[in-house]
């Protein structure tokens, strides 16, 4: 995708926005798209750029940590938002807004959080909903994702449902007809983005995932904003992630962003690095849960455990108990050890159990650095008489492994091939997963 940015053409925002969820933001193009999209804004949003080509900026921006609030390039300032707003307003009251760009601009506005936008919210999902509405799958896609992202922002939410639930079913009715396509092969990517982020709105129908994946995976897409839209869900992220990024950066007016000698302080001071979150209980009361965060380079797991429980407290909860050495991990997702049954926490590394008993905000040797993500480990002390053996010693070691037991049948985590630890009566893991150098940091549920 890199190769299809011509230094000597106008900048590509979608290949910005998606390299960003990708995590490819080093390198010379990435910085060279990035201050040209900054300066293309200051110089034609106002006059020459439609509402949605200026939404699809908001989103590039906003994916490369930069506040679209206030754009600074070759001595200007503009205000990016307001600009937005304005256009949307405007071409809604000519007419003359396509329903792929009104729905863009829902979408960038709410992930700036700007909700004052029920009258087109409703529009939208009143115009998915007519029985004879002949919408293309790309503005369908795009729609879905702009109304997911407004569900909890609005008092639409029964029309909202009905409408994302009509289309979702529709995507997956053709899917099942056509043997995985969706549209063409360039509509693809929005709609794999739409149906990963709109899971409960077609629930409890299953999505045959494998299928449309494969769809994408056995084309040679040439198209760059085609590749650009597809890249995002293979990589397990979706626009939607723009909203989660960067963590801890608060969107502030253009004065408070000012430093003293320099023009604007656009950029955290660390760079943001992606992390799949997941959580699957193997026990009774099945569940798995996945979300991608984006935190500062050398977080803390207990820093990604904590803006997942953000986005998400009703399903990424968990609370940690004091003690002198820091916090510990008493539960997750409302799941607890159990002294009486003999249950108990612990952190893995790649599959491989952390061989000293780790606190989130500790380092030592409990610690790992994988990918520039700090993960050390919390465990919640083994129950008395219960004490682990190491997988690698096969001798008591503190907070090691689950119980060697050759009795036991040795089962391999999902999608890992890795050794596999030995398997004990009730599991229960979260894994971390980090950009392209990929590590799974499981938290393992055991009874001993």
């Amino acid at each position: 995708m890199e190769e299809s940015v011509k230094f000597d053409k106008p900048p590509n925002p979608s290949i910005l926005l998606a390299m960003n969820l990708a995590g490819a933001t080093h390198g010379h193009v990435h910085s060279w798209l990035l201050q040209e999209i900054k300066k293309d804004a200051v110089e034609r949003a106002q006059t020459d750029m439609t509402s949605g080509q200026v939404a699809l900026y908001v989103l590039a921006l906003l994916s490369s940590c930069q506040d679209p609030h206030c754009v600074h390039a070759t001595g200007k300032t503009i205000h990016l938002v307001p600009i937005l707003k304005e256009k949307m307003n405007e071409e809604i009251s000519r007419k003359e807004i396509t329903w792929y760009n009104e729905s863009l601009d829902i979408l960038a506005l709410c992930l700036v959080k700007e909700y004052d936008n029920d009258d087109a919210v409703k529009a939208v999902a009143e115009e998915l909903l007519k029985s004879r509405s002949s919408l293309d799958v790309d503005t369908r896609a795009m729609a879905v994702l702009a109304l997911v992202c407004a569900y909890n922002h609005t008092d639409k939410q029964n029309l909202i449902h009905d409408a994302l639930n009509k289309v979702t079913n529709g995507f997956l009715d053709e899917q099942e007809r056509r043997h995985g396509m969706i549209g063409n092969i360039s509509s693809m990517g929005l709609a794999l983005q739409a149906l990963e982020t709109s899971g409960e709105f077609y629930a409890p129908r299953k999505w045959d995932r494998a299928q449309a994946f494969s769809v994408v995976c056995n084309h040679d897409y040439q198209d760059p904003t085609a590749m650009a839209q597809v890249l995002p869900p293979l990589v397990d992220k979706s626009y939607l992630n723009i909203g989660a990024s960067p963590v801890g950066m608060t969107l502030l007016p253009c004065a408070r962003w000012a430093v003293p000698g320099a023009h604007m302080l656009l950029s955290p001071p660390t760079a943001p690095i992606t992390v799949q979150f997941s959580i699957t209980n193997t026990m009774k009361n099945y569940f798995h849960y996945s979300i991608s965060v984006c935190v500062p380079e050398n977080s803390t797991l207990l820093r990604v455990m904590k803006v997942a429980k953000k986005e998400k407290p009703d399903i990424f909860c968990f609370k940690t108990k004091k003690t002198n050495l820091g916090p510990f991990v008493t539960s997750i997702h409302g799941l607890a050890g159990n002294a009486t049954k003999r249950t108990y926490w612990q952190f893995f590394s790649s599959w491989s159990p952390l061989q000293k008993g780790g606190h989130l905000e500790g380092c030592g040797a409990q610690g790992a650095v994988l990918g520039g993500l700090h993960v050390p480990a919390s465990l919640i002390p083994v129950p008395q008489g219960s004490e682990p053996t190491s997988r690698k010693t096969g001798s008591t070691s503190e907070r090691s492994s689950a119980p060697t037991d050759a009795t036991k049948t040795p089962w391999t985590p999902p999608g890992s091939n890795k050794v596999p630890f030995q398997h004990v009566p009730a599991c229960l893991c979260a894994c971390v997963s980090l950009g392209e150098n990929t590590a799974h940091i499981p938290v393992v549920f055991l009874a001993a």
